[in-house]
């Protein structure tokens, strides 16, 4: 006996086609974009609400409406990352100051104070390795929010240093063009007929409204920031996560897709990432008493959220309030 879902779906739709215009009426957001894919490909809500900027006459928000991602730009060069570990053109505990000479006897941050924006640092004892740029560093110290974006820069740079290509350039041949994400670039001053999305800053006053803000990163960049560089669609992220949840190796093998989703924290490591999150630098959505790890390719949740996410979903987001989570399904994302 075949069941049928149909009606479950319908509903999930429904709801969140209500939610997020209910986030645009109360004028929370700009403009907002949703996409719901399973491990087929097949789309469960596809949704955009809003408008594309602040003036009068803006034109209305759409799925293909991009944006600057953010910090989900992660993703794709931990991506990238593994798919030059998985050709065998370095190993993902290497010594990277064997390829770049800059990374060699490293002092690294060990203390960041608030109060006074001063660092401290001590030398580093250990290699740095692919492993350690795609999310170990980040949580050796307390570091500002931005190590993380620093960090994997230089995990995208490593990719480019043992391709001779830009990261634009190897992305687009290895991840964007394989599974069709026109939309998506660092360089949106090079297309044609590109939208983006207006950036908007919540003003620290009583109803906490909505003003235009200027673009924290410059177009054009100076450089493919690794970290959280790329503008994209929601389209378009929908169908690498698909990709991933499927499978069919045509962006890791199945192996190396397993390494990429197991947990990678434990000691003085979790136990960093547990005093971010206690910050609030760290997916502040997941509440606090849940546990949480590490993995190369993103948040792991170690525990079932009741009636939102279970026990080992993975997840990331972006200072732009963008967003991504994969569920686990049979061993797999």
């Amino acid at each position: 006996m075949v069941r049928d879902f149909t009606p479950r779906v319908s509903e999930a739709a429904e709801s969140f086609h209500r939610i997020l215009n209910e986030a645009i009426t109360s004028k929370d957001f700009l403009g907002l974009s949703y996409v719901v894919v399973n491990r087929k490909g097949d789309i469960i809500y596809s949704g955009a609400h809003g408008k594309q900027s602040f003036a009068e006459d803006s034109e209305p928000m759409t799925i293909e409406t991009a944006g600057l991602i953010a910090s989900m730009t992660k993703l794709m060069t931990s991506l990238a990352a593994m798919q030059v570990v998985e050709k065998g053109l370095i190993g993902l505990d290497d010594d990277l100051g064997t390829l770049i000479p800059d990374l060699r006897d490293k002092e690294i941050l060990t203390a960041f104070d608030e109060a006074t924006n001063t660092s401290t640092y001590q030398k580093s004892h250990n290699k740095i390795t692919l492993r350690k740029l795609a999310f170990d560093l980040c949580y050796l110290s307390q570091a500002p929010v931005g190590c993380m974006v620093l960090v994997l820069t230089g995990a995208g740079h490593v990719v480019e240093v043992l391709t001779g290509q830009t990261l634009e350039e190897y992305m687009q041949e290895n991840i964007w063009s394989v599974v069709g994400m026109p939309n998506t670039t660092f360089h949106p001053e090079h297309r044609q007929n590109f939208p983006l999305l207006e950036m908007g800053f919540r003003l620290n006053n009583a109803d906490k409204s909505l003003t235009y803000g200027q673009n924290p990163w410059p177009i054009p960049a100076k450089c493919d920031m690794g970290g959280a560089g790329i503008y994209s669609t929601a389209e378009d992220y929908a169908k690498m996560l698909a990709t991933l949840l499927s499978n069919d190796g045509r962006l890791l093998k199945r192996e190396t897709l397993e390494a990429f989703v197991r947990p990678q924290l434990s000691g003085d490591s979790l136990d960093s990432l547990n005093e971010m999150r206690r910050r609030g630098a760290i997916q502040i959505d997941i509440p606090q008493g849940i546990k949480v790890n590490h993995a190369l390719g993103g948040l792991l949740v170690s525990e079932d959220i009741p009636g939102r996410r279970k026990s080992g979903s993975m997840c990331w987001d972006g200072m732009t309030n963008s967003n991504w989570v994969s569920p686990k399904n049979d061993g797999l994302y």
